[in-house]
């Protein structure tokens, strides 16, 4: 099964962050308003060893690192400076 557009990736991350706190898959699908199924689903394709989601936010399905990580520079390099 593979991951189709059932669900965006930025709600694939929220729900792997979700479930590091602790919180149970259904009080996950109610905070994120998607099927119980849905989180379960999320979760059986992680551990089937597809590639995690992009979490930075920056770029779909991470694929241009060397942006990403040049973002992440310069926002450092302007809270250092702040």
């Amino acid at each position: 099964m593979s991951k189709g557009p059932w669900l965006s990736d930025r709600k694939i991350s929220r729900v792997h962050a979700l479930l590091n706190e602790g919180l149970l898959h259904r009080e996950i699908a109610e905070e994120l308003g998607i099927e119980r199924s849905s989180v379960s689903r999320v979760i059986r394709e992680k551990r089937a060893g597809r590639p995690a989601p992009c979490t930075c936010g920056m770029c779909r399905k991470c694929r241009n690192r060397e942006a990403v990580a040049a973002y992440q520079a310069r926002r450092s390099e302007r809270r250092a400076a702040a």
